[in-house]
């Protein structure tokens, strides 16, 4: 794997956690000279890439369990990671990203409930 792979990785995760967190994604420096020739037709925003998708379900695995990542891919229809693509790739992306903020929810309620007692 070449060094811009893996930088654009690095960037497709940190986008996603800035994501996670409620935060806008500034603008990266590595993905922003690429060609719009794999956007939607006509959509004007960046369409959601299969590295992307699976990076968010890394997240999940990373910051809470892989069997809740594997409940984000069982939920959108794909069987493992390796079966996200380009065409589910928004599907997947958006599950994970919604089952991170209800995770992160619902872990911070369970610390203030123990705080309290």
């Amino acid at each position: 794997m070449s060094i811009e792979n893996l930088l654009e990785r690095l960037i497709v995760a940190i986008e996603a956690n800035t994501a996670a967190h409620g935060g806008k994604s500034a603008p990266s420096g590595g993905s922003s000279n690429k060609s719009t020739s794999g956007n939607k037709a006509g959509s004007g925003k960046k369409a959601v890439t299969a590295e992307q998708a699976q990076a968010a379900i890394t997240k999940i695995k990373n910051d809470f369990s892989l069997d809740e990542a594997r409940k984000v891919l069982k939920k959108c229809g794909v069987a493992k990671l390796a079966d996200v693509s380009d065409e589910n790739a928004e599907k997947v992306y958006k599950a994970a990203m919604a089952a991170h903020e209800a995770l992160e929810n619902s872990a911070g309620e369970e610390e203030e409930e123990e705080e309290g007692i």
